[in-house]
């Protein structure tokens, strides 16, 4: 057996309450590097989501401006060009 786990061994043999409480730190450490990179995940993905829709709306500005400009060139033309 490596020297360590020994040691590991005997501390959960002569500390019960301290080694459950290390187990509950490394579950809770897992729980929380998981929810972390969940959350890094998704918050990648809602700015991406983000910079999309302010693309389509910067699209649909700069199409109802040329809508519009065109709509004005067509109305100030005289009637025989129509």
């Amino acid at each position: 057996m490596k020297p360590h786990m020994k040691h590991f061994s005997t501390f959960l043999r002569e500390n019960p309450l301290y080694a459950a409480l290390l187990g509950v730190l490394a579950i809770f450490a897992v729980i929380k590097g998981i929810t972390v990179g969940i959350a890094y995940v998704i918050g990648a993905t809602l700015k991406l989501g983000v910079v999309a829709v302010g693309l389509l709306l910067a699209l649909k500005i700069l199409l109802v401006t040329a809508w519009f400009a065109n709509r004005a060139k067509r109305q100030s033309r005289p009637l025989l060009l129509k």
